[in-house]
């Protein structure tokens, strides 16, 4: 009979973090584990409806892109918490990519325009900040 739960490894990455699931037990005699459920927190940075900014990407299956559910565990508002299922178990990657890299945000630093698109080139195309607004911005490189 099986008793050990899967592990959960988390690393935190440029555009999001990968998290690799993977089960303790190798006894080839004992059966694979299926349709796991793996979670993680995420950082604040998207309200509750933005869901469509977050993706997660399957990386031993060719980076299939995975159906996730994201909560607002606390209540305030913002994405805090995702999870999704894991077909069968090993030693699963996946990655979670958070799609935006520049923000424009409001007074109180609430997300209220990805503006990546726009700004991810030195093209003479420009997004306008207001007085009291700012701007996120996520460099790849130097």
């Amino acid at each position: 009979m099986r008793s050990p739960t899967p592990t959960i490894t988390e690393q935190d990455t440029d555009d999001g973090k990968t998290v690799t699931v993977s089960d303790p037990v190798t006894d080839p005699n004992q059966p694979q584990l299926t349709n796991v459920l793996a979670f993680t927190t995420i950082p604040e940075i998207f309200k509750v409806g933005q869901e469509d900014k977050i993706q997660i990407k399957w990386q031993n299956n060719n980076d299939q892109e995975m159906k996730f559910s994201a909560y607002d565990l606390n209540d305030n508002g913002k994405l805090d918490y995702i999870e999704w299922t894991v077909p069968h178990l090993s030693s699963q990657t996946f990655n979670i990519i958070y799609i935006s890299k520049a923000f424009k945000l409001d007074q109180d630093r609430n997300i209220i325009e990805d503006i990546y698109d726009v700004v991810r080139h030195q093209d003479n195309n420009w997004s306008t900040i207001n007085n009291n607004q700012y701007v996120r911005v996520t460099f790849e490189r130097t």
